[in-house]
């Protein structure tokens, strides 16, 4: 038996900050941003060093740069920011330490947030790549053009599982 088989899988770096960027370029090796961790927060600073310092290998002789992000997809644009408001809920509990079960969205309490944690919910639905297909589209459009991002990685997670499988469904018509 041949322990090295006649190819190898890629290696890859996932991160979410500048140094994760900076070590994917000294390796030489392709970058993931994973921007649904913190919506993008650092992700120009850390692309643009990633290109910048790009140490060309053999098996990646220029940068390739894949961004993972929340995405997540309805009929119409007021389901998917509903279906949303269960991610938005968790991770208010994450910032109060709560480790908690997703909750359904018709079961949140209505006002159980402080006015800074409104405040973030209203930040996170400004940088949201929630809605439509097309808008969906729109946004993901606009990063790759102004990042020169290669590819896309699609995380979408929702309380009910019907919901997450017709989001991809609806989200695999992108696929080109």
């Amino acid at each position: 038996a041949n322990p090295l088989g006649y190819s190898s899988p890629d290696v890859w770096v996932l991160g979410s900050s500048v140094e994760g960027a900076t070590t994917a370029a000294e390796l030489g090796l392709p970058y993931c941003f994973a921007h649904f961790f913190n919506d993008g927060e650092h992700m120009e600073e850390a692309l643009r060093l990633y290109k910048s310092l790009y140490v060309p290998s053999e098996r990646f002789p220029t940068p390739y740069v894949a961004v993972c992000v929340f995405a997540l997809a309805a009929e119409t644009s007021e389901l998917a920011f509903k279906l949303s408001r269960t991610r938005d809920h968790w991770r208010i509990g994450f910032g109060r330490n709560q480790r908690n079960p997703l909750v359904h969205p018709d079961n949140l309490p209505a006002a159980d947030y402080t006015d800074e944690e409104l405040e973030k919910i209203s930040k996170w639905h400004d940088k949201a790549i929630v809605g439509t297909v097309n808008q969906i589209e729109e946004k993901l459009l606009s990063m790759s053009n102004e990042h020169g991002i290669d590819e896309f990685v699609i995380n979408t997670w929702t309380y009910e599982f019907e919901s997450r499988v017709r989001s991809y469904q609806l989200l695999s018509k992108l696929i080109k």
